[in-house]
């Protein structure tokens, strides 16, 4: 039993500190400068959001899944990119004690390794269909992205988003939604159109 109970607490530690890695994705999200071929500088704002889940598998494992988005918003605050990452963490007792160096990797780091469209028969990979999710919200701004709307199982309704994103996006507009209400949001002055 004591032993038992100093496994949960190693678990718990362990999910907290790869949470905590992932939320660093949005931390270190770094933007680069397409030439727009005006001079006014223009005033952006770079905010990020984060929904974590934490869910105990057994007595010595447990699991965390971590979705990250971060937006480049304008003056009048719709976005001009949108960036997303997602882990889904699974740490063992076994795992906190040996440590598994480079083992946890994002769903952007598995790319198509993650394997989505060979077992799943997804329309593209995890990836692909985030990219298209950032490419569909482009153009919004708070209000359009609380106004998307899901069905019972977490996907889009719109056809057009729909075409390229199929996956659940619960989790992606949660986070989107908390990015563009990010009260660290940083402001920002550019001569050229940002990216994320």
């Amino acid at each position: 039993m004591f032993l038992e109970g100093i496994m949960k607490r190693v678990l718990a530690i362990s999910l907290a500190l790869l949470a905590a890695a992932a939320f660093i994705f949005g931390a270190v999200v770094i933007y680069k400068s397409v030439e727009t071929g005006k001079n006014a500088v223009i005033e952006y704002e770079i905010g990020m959001g984060t929904v974590a889940s934490a869910a105990e598998k057994g007595s010595d494992s447990a699991k965390s899944t971590v979705t990250t988005v971060a937006v480049i918003t304008d003056a009048d605050g719709k976005i001009v990119s949108c960036a997303i990452d997602c882990g889904d963490f699974s740490v063992s007792f076994d795992d906190a004690k040996a440590g598994k160096n480079g083992a946890y990797l994002t769903k952007n780091e598995l790319g198509d390794n993650y394997n989505m469209v060979a077992y799943g028969g997804a329309i593209a990979e995890w990836y692909k269909q985030a990219e298209s999710f950032c490419e569909f919200v482009v153009g919004l701004d708070l209000e359009g992205a609380k106004a998307l709307k899901l069905d019972d199982s977490g996907k889009a309704t719109d056809a057009d988003l729909l075409a390229g994103c199929t996956i659940a996006i619960t989790d992606f507009k949660e986070a989107l939604v908390k990015a563009l209400e990010d009260k660290g949001a940083v402001k920002f002055e550019s001569q050229k159109a940002p990216e994320l």
